[in-house]
């Protein structure tokens, strides 16, 4: 793809190192939660949280 990482969104179910990845590169990131992995422990946040893939419609 021709874009920039600020104009994609990287959609992610295992926390750590993607998401702390994707930040690093600049995308906006969205995480799919599995209630197993703490935010906290993170260095990186997430820009949103969701339970389900069809949040990503709403």
């Amino acid at each position: 793809m021709d874009v920039e990482p600020r104009e994609a969104i990287h959609v992610e179910e295992l926390l750590k190192e993607d998401v702390e990845e994707a930040k690093t590169l600049g995308m906006y990131v969205i995480w799919k939660s599995n209630n197993r992995e703490l935010l906290e422990d993170l260095k990186a946040k997430p820009d949103y949280v969701i339970r389900t893939l069809s949040e990503l419609l709403e």
